[in-house]
């Protein structure tokens, strides 16, 4: 992926949890997953991309958080599955 931010065709990066959404600017669309050792610009820059590469005028990057379904069901589920057995 950093060879293709050197190149300037990524357009958009998406983080969704540990999933990434890379939208290049020919509009094709791929799938990655993050590395949990920081954020995604620190292990971009690690792995060589430049902090120019990663402004936001070349590169859009975006954090989601978790739908509410996903937080309802991690954290209200543990409570509400003893008081329903």
């Amino acid at each position: 992926m950093v060879a293709e931010i050197h190149a300037g065709e990524v357009a958009k990066i998406v983080v969704r949890e540990d999933a990434l959404e890379i939208t290049k600017k020919d509009k094709t669309e791929q799938t990655a997953k993050k590395e949990t050792t920081g954020t995604l610009t620190e292990v971009l820059i690690g792995l060589g991309a430049t902090p120019a590469e990663l402004a936001p005028d070349k590169l859009e990057i975006a954090v989601e958080g978790p739908s509410t379904a996903v937080v309802a069901t991690r954290y209200l589920l543990p409570i509400l599955l003893p008081v329903l057995i």
